[in-house]
């Protein structure tokens, strides 16, 4: 059984939890196509008068304002008085569905971000590949646009990451455990393999070539790359 983290033990295939919405999204080669704003559950919206839910369609505004104006001023200028004003609502609405600045920013950043499924061709570089291609597209989500260093040092702010991390991040990384255990299970890959070690030595080259260096990574490197993982993964220290 290939080694996890403790966090992540125990959990198997999950939905995504969003519901969907029309926006734009970024693919692996910069160009944009149309996808859904994804508005999460994990938002926090309460019930209004009547126990009506609140208008989805407002949600939906705020988290696009929201997003707009971290990418604008940052996390620690974004005011809910500012999101309210150019929504055209009151704070009061806004505090209906996220009881403060940190969840709606959570809420904000999981909405344009993809989780993704977890990938089953049958062939493990084909999985990893599959997976490492949300990570592209959740990357150009940021570096695409201006304002991105804003969007970056947001989602690692202490009152936003930690609660990203739990909804969000922990979750794709479950799926790309999921598809390492499989590969064990289907002798595609060796049992001792480190997982963390290997999904780490993915997602690090494709944020520091997207994000600080901006030049990305081309399908055949990433294939290349991905080969060369398989066929020596980075194993489990012994005793660790």
């Amino acid at each position: 059984m290939v080694a996890r983290s403790a966090d992540v033990a125990g959990r198997g295939e999950h939905s995504t939890g969003f519901v969907g919405r029309q926006r734009n999204e970024a693919t692996t080669d910069g160009s944009a196509r149309s996808s859904s704003l994804a508005i999460p559950y994990g938002c926090r919206v309460t019930a209004t008068n009547a126990g009506r839910p609140p208008d989805e369609e407002l949600t939906a505004r705020i988290l696009r304002t929201t997003v707009d104006i971290v990418f604008e001023v940052g996390y620690d200028q974004l005011r809910i008085e500012h999101v309210a004003k150019r929504v055209g609502c009151g704070k009061t609405a806004i505090y209906r569905r996220f009881p403060d600045k940190g969840e709606l920013v959570v809420a904000a950043a999981m909405s344009i971000m993809h989780l993704g499924d977890i990938p089953d061709t049958g062939d493990v570089v084909e999985d990893l590949l599959q997976h490492t291609r949300i990570n592209v597209e959740n990357q150009n989500l940021t570096r695409l646009r201006d304002g991105s260093t804003n969007a970056i040092a947001a989602a690692l702010d202490p009152a936003v990451f930690p609660v990203l991390w739990d909804r969000f991040f922990r979750l794709r990384r479950e799926n790309g455990f999921r598809v390492i255990e499989r590969a064990v299970e289907r002798g595609q890959i060796a049992p001792d393999t480190d997982p963390d070690l290997l999904l780490d030595t993915l997602a690090s080259i494709t944020f520091y070539r997207s994000t600080v260096r901006g030049i990305g990574v081309k399908t055949e490197q990433y294939r290349w790359l991905v080969q060369t993982l398989v066929a020596n993964p980075p194993r489990v220290s012994p005793g660790s």
